[in-house]
């Protein structure tokens, strides 16, 4: 898997192909790391597809329509001057780019600044304990997604 990633191409997994982005915000003059970002495929979707013993080519479509946010960070001295805004912008886009369609992470329930955040970026911000669900197609059911306990959902189409 870590050559795709310094590759930058599609991985694939036993649910399919599918597309891990990590991005680095670099402060330039010191070189110093000041904010990351992950995405990934939506692994725990796909294990519960998997085990409900879903088509491949279903599983392979599902793994690259959706994304999840997996992390999100910017360094304190860094916070507020856009950074997050930049990633999570230039992850959605790239994403887009290679079609997917949907994405949706989740986040500490009653996060004021986080629900701000995301509502500020077009996410809906779902109840806490609330899943998403994954919008299907004519050939593929919809799925969901669900928080952990303290957890709250957000998601949009991308």
């Amino acid at each position: 898997m870590s050559e795709t990633v310094d590759a930058g191409g599609p991985f694939t997994s036993r649910f399919g192909a599918g597309r891990l982005l990590f991005l680095v915000a670099e402060h330039t003059p010191s070189g110093r790391i000041v904010g990351v970002s992950s995405s990934i495929p939506p692994l725990s979707v796909l294990g519960g597809m998997e085990r409900d013993e879903a088509d491949p080519v279903v599983l392979g479509a599902t793994a690259m329509a959706y994304v999840k946010i997996r992390a999100l960070s910017v360094a304190d001295d860094y916070r507020r001057q856009g950074i997050a805004s930049a990633l999570l912008a230039k992850a959605l886009a790239v994403h887009r780019d290679e079609r997917a369609f949907f994405a949706y992470g989740q986040f500490t329930a009653g996060d004021a600044a986080l629900t701000r955040f995301y509502r500020r970026h077009g996410f809906t911000i779902h109840a806490p304990g609330e899943p998403v669900i994954l919008p299907g197609s004519s050939r593929h059911r919809d799925v969901g997604a669900s928080p952990l306990l303290g957890e709250q959902m957000f998601s949009r189409p991308i």
